[in-house]
């Protein structure tokens, strides 16, 4: 969500006309605390909100709504701070001991298997301020009808945002410009209750802040206390509703991820695509993520120029492997240098040639391209993925690559996170195989990774993991069958010592570990492409009976 348009488009109109201080010194200065909060807050956007990963078991959104006080417009603001009492609840949060404690075993035997399975002790909670100054309880409100924000509704832009829209807790700070601005108090009442009751609707725990005072130093006026009274009112039925009924139920979402494109627009949009896809609310992990992205597309680029552009074309002593898919057919969280494939391609390379069954020369070529899902890479008529650009026929037409003869898929994982539907992804991943086999290629298709490893598996990602082994047993009695390999979801991948700094990439010894697993099923593959060759040499050869006689 964007707030910045409306406090551009208004900040003089609202400083002049609506906050009443006649001083210049305190417009001036209100001013520049407004223009400096904008930055603070885009800044905070950028890094933090945009890249909030989706709501889990073990982790959860708070969200502040409202007008100044909730913005924080007087409080000390920095670079990347949220402000207001989102910056505070944060640290109090995280001192509370009362937090989702596990209680650990007593005897040692039980405390060892607690240990050993990682067992977080405390959850953790993300406090976004979402708060936009000048605004009052109409601008808010979901109400039909509502005159405030018209179209752009402050309520839709956040709660509907992919950041935001799971949020569990949300903290309602409004009423406070109402009474300086003079609304009737019913009617701030009224837009208060609907934001209220809407947000419960979906499933959220409210808390609702009384109004400060239009003029502290001054006698309340009896408006003041009438919407504070109010206010009360309202928190005290709510109250008594809940008790009669059980805790509203919490509904996790996927966040969307967006695809990036190849070639030189990998840097230009690396930015966007960690702020918009990825979900990750740490600023270290970001920004990490976004130098790890930076770091493999010049391996990339050098890795393409230097062995991919140059080699020779495949003949009976060469082949060629290609590796097809998304972050993890990448590497992304791998230990990457100059001129190194990176993922499993890189560690596969090793497994092939320690190999004593495999007797020819076998290149492995990693055209993975982080950010991909399934779509971007079918060969679907109508696909609407990279259209004309489609990654399938970037590398399967090119010079270097049309003739590698087995090719990895390791797709579907970013879907999953995405939260796209397994019946489409499944009907990319097919659209992709198959068309691979009709072109006499051997396939290995890999299972998709869990879109949260440290959490339990959400029931779509194991129904995409069955699809595709179904998918695979189908094809199993076949003259070239899809070979399932390499899995990701195995349990080794599920454990912390697996993953890279961002918990949700694999780190090196991860990588090296499924590409031992996939060379297992990849090494028989290659044989029967080196048996091939060597029959078809000698289904050539001719004998001349005379010499045996």
């Amino acid at each position: 969500f964007d707030c910045g348009d409306a406090v551009d488009r208004s900040i003089n109109q609202w400083i002049g006309a609506s906050m009443g201080f006649e001083n210049t010194y305190v417009a001036v200065r209100l001013w520049l605390a407004l223009v400096w909060w904008q930055l603070c807050r885009w800044i905070f956007d950028l890094v933090s909100v945009k890249t909030l990963r989706p709501t889990t078991d073990m982790f959860h959104k708070v969200v502040v709504i409202g007008d100044d006080f909730g913005a924080g417009i007087g409080d000390y603001l920095t670079f990347g701070s949220a402000g207001g009492i989102a910056e505070y609840l944060k640290t109090f949060i995280k001192r509370s001991e009362k937090v989702c404690e596990q209680q650990r075993p007593a005897t040692q035997r039980t405390m060892a298997a607690w240990q050993r399975q990682q067992h977080p002790v405390r959850q953790s909670w993300a406090v976004v301020n979402a708060a936009v100054p000048g605004t009052v309880a109409a601008d808010w409100s979901p109400l039909a009808g509502n005159k405030g924000v018209s179209a752009a509704q402050y309520f839709d832009r956040v709660f509907t945002s992919r950041s935001l829209r799971d949020a569990e807790v949300i903290v309602v700070m409004l009423g406070s410009l109402d009474q300086r601005k003079g609304i009737p108090v019913a009617e701030t009442k009224r837009h208060l209750m609907s934001i209220c009751d809407t947000l419960r609707k979906k499933g959220k725990r409210v808390c609702l802040a009384t109004a400060a005072s239009a003029a502290p130093l001054s006698k309340n006026a009896a408006s003041e206390t009438e919407l504070n009274k109010a206010i009360q009112e309202m928190a005290s039925a709510a109250s008594a509703m809940a008790m009669a009924r059980s805790a509203p139920s919490r509904a996790t979402q996927f966040a969307a991820m967006r695809s990036w494109a190849t070639g030189g627009r990998h840097l230009t949009s690396a930015t966007r695509w960690i702020g918009a896809s990825m979900g990750f609310e740490n600023t270290y992990v970001a920004v990490r993520l976004w130098l790890a992205l930076v770091w493999w597309q010049l391996c990339r680029w050098i890795f393409d120029l230097v062995s991919v552009k140059t080699l020779r074309p495949t003949t009976d002593m060469f082949h060629k492997v290609v590796v097809i898919g998304d972050d993890f057919g990448a590497g992304i969280g791998d230990y990457l240098t100059f001129g190194s494939a990176g993922g499993i391609a890189e560690y596969l390379k090793t497994f092939i040639k320690r190999s004593e069954k495999v007797r020819q020369s076998w290149a492995v070529v990693n055209a993975a391209v982080p950010g991909t899902v399934a779509a971007d890479w079918s060969p679907l008529a109508g696909n609407k993925g990279v259209s004309a650009a489609q990654y399938f026929d970037r590398v399967f037409t090119s010079r270097s690559l049309r003739d590698a003869e087995v090719i990895v898929v390791m797709l579907g994982s970013l879907d999953q996170r995405k939260g796209i539907p397994v019946a489409e992804t499944k009907r990319h991943l097919m659209s992709i195989c198959d068309t691979l086999r009709k072109k006499g290629k051997r396939v290995c298709l890999a299972t998709a990774a869990s879109a949260a490893p440290l959490s339990k598996n959400a029931a779509s990602e194991t129904e995409l993991n069955k699809a595709i082994q179904d998918y695979c047993k189908s094809t199993a009695v076949e003259d070239m069958p899809v070979v399932l390999a390499p899995r990701l979801d195995l349990p080794l991948f599920h454990r912390e010592s697996s993953l890279s700094f961002d918990q949700f990439h694999f780190n090196s010894t991860a990588y090296r570990a499924l590409a031992k697993g996939a060379a297992d099923s990849l090494i028989p593959m290659l044989t029967a492409v080196e048996w091939a060759t060597w029959k078809t040499k000698f289904d050539n050869v001719k004998y001349d009976p005379a010499l045996y006689h």
